[in-house]
């Protein structure tokens, strides 16, 4: 896996879905977010967002999320990348 690659080269969609509305038919603030990636295998992650800011909020987390995920990614590939096989 190249680690340098943006996220973005690596995201191939994002899903993000309202869960649940109160009695009144407004949002509680709490989204999931599914981010679809291919590292050449296809992966699937949810996250669960929790804002009382609304829609476009949920969104801009989602891609905060989107990008924390993917310095976590590369941080892993580094390690693994800098520690030797035991083969």
């Amino acid at each position: 896996m190249d680690q340098d690659r943006p996220i973005a080269f690596w995201l191939k969609a994002v899903t993000l879905d309202g869960l649940a509305d109160d009695r009144n038919g407004r949002e509680v603030g709490q989204y999931r977010a599914t981010f679809r990636l291919d590292f050449g295998a296809p992966a699937e992650i949810t996250v669960m967002i929790d804002t009382t800011d609304g829609w476009d909020a949920a969104c801009r987390l989602a891609w905060q999320e989107a990008e924390r995920l993917g310095q976590t990614i590369a941080a892993k590939a580094a390690r693994e990348k800098e520690t030797p096989s035991h083969r």
